[in-house]
């Protein structure tokens, strides 16, 4: 029986963004001032603020108070509140609920969807509930996901993964990741699980 699969991996965060916390969408104020209105696929207008529209486009998903809002091929699709069932956070790529602190996007390249990891972070994290054990299953893509191969060998140097974790306040940042011991606290060894 050979090694499990290990990785270096540069880590972000994803999270879900929500029309009325104007925190989970700040960075994009700025750069999109103002309202937007848009066009439903079922014909209504819904007037939102444009930097939150820009926001969900990047996260994926934003909520608004009818239910969940998301940028498709074919424009804007909301799923009433009544009709999101289990998937509170949002959707993967494959059609199932995100799950904070379990669900990451990857570069289906390098890590194939449906893949399962265990960090090299499990213990040193604090989420929201408790110590984070730092199981992952690769089921999201997102347009910045990527791996690059710096020096032309054929193998990626340069592993972009985005751990999704549920709301902004529970990102993973200075506050929540300490006692890292790496010289970068954004990079992150995966080992690849058995399924």
């Amino acid at each position: 029986m050979s090694d499990p699969r290990t990785l270096t991996v540069r880590v972000t965060n994803y999270w879900l963004v929500c029309s009325w916390d104007d925190r989970s969408y700040a960075e994009y104020r700025q750069r999109w001032p103002g309202t937007q209105s848009i066009s439903l696929q079922n014909g209504m207008r819904v007037i939102l603020p444009s930097a939150f529209l820009a926001a969900v486009e990047m996260e994926g998903w934003g909520a608004i108070r009818g239910g969940m809002l998301a940028k498709t091929e074919k424009g804007w699709e909301l799923t009433p509140k009544d009709k999101v069932g289990t998937a509170v956070w949002g959707y993967d790529a494959r059609g199932r609920g995100l799950v904070p602190f379990h669900s990451i996007a990857v570069p289906t390249n390098v890590i194939p969807l449906g893949s399962h990891w265990k960090s090299d972070w499990a213990g040193k994290v604090i989420t929201p509930d408790g110590p984070w054990n730092g199981i992952m299953d690769a089921v999201d893509v997102g347009g910045g996901i990527k791996a690059k191969d710096a020096d032309g060998d054929g193998t990626p140097e340069d592993i972009h993964v985005d751990l999704f974790v549920g709301k902004i306040a529970d990102r993973v940042d200075e506050h929540y990741a300490t006692g890292l011991d790496t010289p970068n606290p954004w990079l992150m060894t995966l080992t690849e699980v058995p399924s």
